[in-house]
């Protein structure tokens, strides 16, 4: 039976540990080319993932057949879902450097001659694909939390009675010349930037009001 190897390789800026914070989780569904996934179990509880991919309706199964964390490697072997295939057996790993770490992929493939080269083709796009993923989703991971909004200021009405009326919502002041001011939309109100006014107050006074025919507005 025709074999060949698949090797793909990528240099990412991210940790090891943080790519293999995402790269271990073996049932996980961060593969962009997943469209959903689930945990099975194999022979002597060994992890399958039985899964589907973007513009198919084939059911894709995989089982572990190797883990190590403190290596960062992980080894699956293919179930079900290739046509064709004979064999497919393939590993992930991930090695630091000095500057984030490379990920490397691999498969060893056996199908017959007409399937073999298609499968490797497919298969390097699904490598590539899912480097540049783990990248991402590790960037993501280990970004820092954005920092807490301000406490919201209180929040004034003021109504000007005369011909014609005019409802507007106002922060207090904060001895600052800038005013920032609001205006809705169609079918609005200046009640729709309450949250909006309450925390941007905190830098600037500001005001919201009903445009004409709307609201305490005539």
């Amino acid at each position: 039976m025709p074999r060949d190897r698949v090797q793909v390789h990528g240099k990412l800026a991210a940790s090891a540990d943080a790519v293999w914070s995402v790269a271990r989780d073996f049932c996980g569904l961060w593969h962009p080319a997943m469209t959903s996934i689930r945990a099975e179990s194999g022979p002597g509880g060994a992890p399958i993932r039985a899964f589907t991919v973007a513009g198919e309706d084939t059911l894709y199964r995989e089982q572990r057949t190797y883990f190590s964390d403190s290596d960062r490697v992980l080894g699956y072997t293919h179930l079900a879902g290739i046509a064709g295939v004979q064999a497919y057996d393939a590993r992930v790993s991930v090695t630091p450097t000095d500057d984030g770490c490379v990920v490397q992929w691999t498969a060893t493939v056996s199908a017959p001659a007409d399937r073999l080269a298609p499968i490797c083709t497919g298969t390097r796009a699904i490598f590539e694909m899912g480097i540049e993923a783990l990248g991402r989703a590790a960037r993501e991971a280990t970004m820092p939390a954005p920092a807490p909004l301000p406490a919201p200021v209180a929040l004034s009405t003021m109504v000007f009675d005369d011909l014609p009326r005019l409802g507007v919502t106002v922060t207090p002041d904060t001895g600052d010349t800038t005013l920032a001011v609001f205006l809705h939309g169609i079918g609005g109100a200046r009640g729709n930037w309450d949250a909006q006014l309450a925390v941007a107050g905190t830098v600037m006074r500001c005001a919201a009001l009903d445009l004409r025919g709307y609201g305490d507005s005539t």
